[in-house]
């Protein structure tokens, strides 16, 4: 099995960062090992995750780590034709990981190396360098 790294495909590791304590761990980590990083939330319109960037607020200014925000209008994405073309593509069954697909293809896009910090898990069909979710 072929394993790309971040420093391989030089790409900067981008985490994931939903508010969680997997996610908060991963920084942690990261923090303590003196890694190069930077996180990236999910942020949805109406404000409908607010309790979860509170605490992925409140870390990132207790470390003072770089961070950026996806804004995402996610009573319509989850009903547009990209979510159900990443719902396809990827047999997911759990609507609640689609915005995680589009961040971590948006991270992906931006030449980051996303970094997922939960106990979930994750498969894809093929992976390589120039791996797209969607077209």
């Amino acid at each position: 099995m072929l394993t790309l790294s971040a420093k391989a495909l030089d790409r900067t590791p981008v985490i994931l960062l939903s508010g969680g304590m997997d996610s908060h761990v991963v920084v942690k980590s990261f923090l303590e090992h003196g890694k190069n990083f930077h996180t990236m939330t999910t942020r949805f319109s109406k404000d409908l995750n607010n309790h979860e960037l509170f605490y992925a607020n409140q870390l990132q200014k207790e470390h003072n780590f770089s961070h950026d925000y996806l804004d995402l209008d996610i009573e319509n994405w989850l009903v547009s034709d990209e979510a159900m073309y990443m719902a396809d593509q990827s047999l997911c069954v759990y609507a609640q990981m689609l915005p995680t697909m589009k961040l971590i293809q948006h991270v992906w896009d931006q030449g980051g190396m996303p970094v997922l910090g939960n106990g979930d898990f994750y498969a894809v069909r093929s992976i390589s360098a120039n791996w797209r979710l969607h077209d």
